[in-house]
């Protein structure tokens, strides 16, 4: 029964409505008053949770700030605006580093992102050590 509670308000149902309907299906399958009672619990809230999501039409105008965010930052260099994407898919250290040595642009726009990404797709043991190195990176410290 709790499966069906996202339909409802997905469907665009009233809340009296859906709960019109789960009291039905509750007292034909025989269900318990605390079962009923959560079940009407979880409907109200995913009522409420739905109710707090954006818009079609705030989401489109958030799309298309993130997309004019991007193209300022990478003043219309595609390759860049492309890779800057595709950071994220990448787990390999090796790869990140590669795509740091392509050219000095793409280093310059990149760097941040491909750091970024060597931090979260670390394995909980290498991460001290890579947290050092790509510190000492940023802060462009060299050691002797």
């Amino acid at each position: 029964m709790s499966s069906f509670l996202n339909y409802f308000v997905s469907f665009g149902m009233s809340f009296e409505s859906a709960r019109e309907l789960l009291m039905h299906f509750c007292k034909k399958y025989e269900l318990d008053h605390a079962r009923t009672h959560l079940l009407l619990s979880e409907l109200e809230s995913i009522q409420k949770n739905q109710a707090s999501r954006l818009t079609p039409e705030e989401f489109r105008e958030l799309v298309i700030s993130r997309r004019e965010k991007r193209q300022n930052k990478f003043k219309n260099e595609n390759k860049s605006l492309v890779l800057s994407l595709v950071v994220r898919m990448i787990d390999s250290d090796a790869t990140l580093g590669k795509l740091l040595t392509l050219n000095k642009q793409i280093n310059h726009d990149l760097k941040d992102d491909v750091y970024k990404q060597a931090l979260l797709m670390s394995q909980p043991e290498r991460l001290p050590v890579k947290r050092v190195a790509i510190w000492s990176a940023i802060f462009q410290i060299k050691e002797n």
